[in-house]
């Protein structure tokens, strides 16, 4: 009785060998990447030049992407530089924002499958981006495509100036972004970074999604916790900085008006 308990158990423990390594009971990991790509030169700038306006522009020619690409924070494909103001007098990595999505490995539905950093500069108005796509690779299974999602960038004219605003004041000069799609359900919750040159380190926040039909990934959350204080949150603003299909094509009445505005920072 005994021996035979002993002999089964031997064959239980080598058949959970077999299995494990033909993966029978192992989930593969799924390595998410992200790449930036398709920036967006036409859009508008939230509070320009008062508090609830809006002002459109066409920086084709103009905005600066990329513009600390010899700086390897820059330099990766995963990693979206814009916008300058040499001007300003400002340090030269407080003239740019930058977006940087680094993925996870995924083995469950509903999972974190990656994080965004977002580092909001102060930019000349006409240096700006207004979006870009980001489309989402399974490194483990030879960089499968899993779709792709627009980031909708909204930058704030700054109402304010200089370190130690109320949490208020940090919020009304907060540039965001949207990630909408297809194959997004945070469309409507916006990462909202503060302003470097006001104290803002940058803000990080965790994606959630599940990789679902054939494929592609499904984004179902985003959260940033215990960052209001200096770096930023996670709310509800509307995406303001593309502007609807009709709206484009009237943008260009606009331009000349635009000209003006360029010189100022957000």
């Amino acid at each position: 009785m005994n021996r035979y308990l002993r002999l089964g158990g031997h064959v239980v423990l080598a058949l959970v060998v077999v299995m494990l390594w033909q993966g029978g009971t192992v989930a593969q990991a799924d390595q998410i990447v992200g790449v930036f790509s398709n920036p967006i030169v036409m859009g508008n700038v939230l509070n320009d030049p008062t508090v609830g306006t809006i002002s459109s522009f066409d920086n084709t020619g103009t905005a600066a992407i990329g513009v600390n690409s010899a700086n390897t924070a820059c330099s990766g494909t995963n990693t979206l530089c814009w916008g300058t103001d040499p001007g300003s007098g400002l340090p030269t990595n407080q003239q740019y924002s930058e977006l940087t999505f680094t993925g996870a490995n995924v083995t469950a539905p509903n999972q974190t499958i990656g994080t965004i950093n977002f580092l909001n500069g102060t930019s000349a108005l006409d240096s700006l981006i207004f979006g870009a796509t980001l489309t989402f690779y399974d490194a483990s299974k030879g960089m499968e495509n899993l779709g792709s999602d627009t980031v909708i960038i909204t930058t704030t004219e700054n109402q304010y100036s200089g370190t130690g605003l109320t949490q208020a004041q940090l919020a009304t000069d907060a540039d965001y972004i949207n990630i909408c799609g297809n194959d997004s359900n945070i469309c409507g919750d916006s990462l909202e970074a503060y302003e470097d040159s006001e104290g803002g380190v940058g803000v990080t926040a965790s994606l959630t999604g599940s990789i679902v039909g054939d494929p592609h990934l499904q984004l179902t959350g985003i959260t940033a916790t215990g960052q209001a204080a200096n770096g930023g949150v996670v709310g509800n603003e509307s995406p303001e900085g593309i502007p609807e299909p009709s709206t484009l094509t009237l943008m260009s009445a606009g331009l000349l008006l635009c000209a003006g505005l360029a010189a100022r920072r957000a």
